[in-house]
């Protein structure tokens, strides 16, 4: 469970399963305080290593609850293949 964070300008790349996994935002977090914010999201880099090659990584997993906003978010390279 996450509260009051924020990612902002945050960069992920080659992750086997979920680049950014959020499972549930605090129900006591109000008003969209939690957030991903200009965020730049690779699937597949230059620099990926074999084990990786075989995986099917999600960009983002959102929230199964509310008051979690993602605003400016990038993704590259999810063509698995």
């Amino acid at each position: 469970m996450i509260g009051d964070v924020r990612f902002i300008d945050h960069k992920v790349a080659d992750n086997l399963e979920h680049n950014i996994l959020i499972e549930k935002v605090d129900p006591q977090i109000k008003d969209n305080r939690g957030a991903l914010i200009n965020a730049l999201i690779i699937g597949k880099s230059a620099n990926t290593e074999k084990v990786l090659e075989a995986g099917r990584s999600k960009g983002f997993s959102a929230p199964r609850s509310e008051n979690y906003i993602i605003k400016g978010a990038k993704f590259y390279h999810f063509d698995w293949g």
